[in-house]
């Protein structure tokens, strides 16, 4: 693996559990110029921790990794590596101020969430679209000021088998007018996988609402691997709505009028469905064709 030619220098270990949070969060504190500290010296010293604040003493958004490392990613550099189910990992990665920053996690047979968090530890972007367990999860941000930026790439199954991903720098340039776009883009549909998941009716219609954004600005950035998911989204809201609908009224009176109810959503579903696989088929995606047909179906 690319990981093992990387100097141990690059990796901070926590050794003492109950020391592992305060020790990230001062490292990152006490680097926000460059990555040269990020070695043992930033674990933390009975001295250094008598000055923490409570504030620093929470747990950050992006807690230190299930192997106790951060590793460091730079421009041009492509890292695979293993992770199993409700394992994590960490990387830091050196952005300067009103610069974008686009990082691809490549699931290869795990589903994966990514997450972005500034140098004073606040989750600044997440990100975790409806492509299962294969394919690129893409991250954006803006930086607002230079610093040590950290990405947590993490499980979302507790008892998912050990598979691969790879993760790299797709992008690292001067902020562009359509970033925003992208950035808004990749904020809605995952809020939108967010509000699926929960199951609720309520939260269901909140999800066809946020797909349908996502499917919109993605449509407007000329995207159409990212579009065929939102619509994939939104399908799948759309056939949960029919499905609570079956059930609402089960007294016999209400039984044709949630017939239709649940029929005009399923329908919808389709049409999403189809629309979604049409653009897979014209990307030539199997796996993104695959996992819509198995929803039409």
């Amino acid at each position: 693996m690319v990981e093992e030619n990387l100097s141990r220098s690059r990796l901070v270990s926590f050794r003492n559990p109950a020391k592992r949070v305060t020790s990230f969060m001062l490292c990152l504190l006490a680097t926000p110029l460059t990555l040269g500290l990020l070695d043992a010296s930033c674990v933390a010293s009975d001295a250094l921790m008598a000055v923490v604040s409570p504030q620093q003493n929470a747990i950050p958004a992006c807690a230190p990794g299930t192997d106790g490392q951060v590793q460091r990613l730079d421009p041009g550099m492509v890292i695979e590596r293993e992770l199993g189910g409700a394992q994590s990992h960490l990387y830091a990665i050196v952005v300067p101020t009103k610069q974008f920053l686009r990082v691809i996690v490549d699931q290869r047979g795990i589903d994966l969430a990514a997450t972005i968090c500034g140098p004073d530890g606040k989750q600044i972007a997440r990100v975790d679209r409806p492509s299962g367990a294969n394919g690129p999860e893409a991250i954006s941000i803006l930086a607002d000021q230079t610093g040590t930026f950290i990405l947590q790439v993490k499980s979302l199954e507790k008892l998912a088998p050990v598979a691969s991903y790879q993760v790299r720098i797709a992008e690292q340039r001067a902020q562009q007018p359509r970033d925003n776009t992208r950035i808004d883009a990749e904020r809605a549909i995952s809020e939108g996988e967010v509000l699926r998941g929960r199951g609720k009716l309520e939260s269901l219609h909140g999800a066809v609402e946020k797909f349908e954004l996502a499917r919109t600005l993605w449509h407007s950035l000329d995207e159409p691997y990212e579009e065929a998911l939102a619509l994939y989204g939104l399908g799948w809201s759309h056939s949960e709505i029919g499905s609570h609908g079956m059930v609402k009224f089960p007294i016999p009176v209400h039984r044709l009028r949630w017939s239709y109810e649940s029929r005009g959503e399923h329908e919808s579903a389709i049409d999403c469905f189809n629309r979604s696989l049409a653009l897979m088929r014209q990307l030539g995606d199997v796996h993104g064709q695959a996992i819509v047909e198995a929803g039409v179906g």
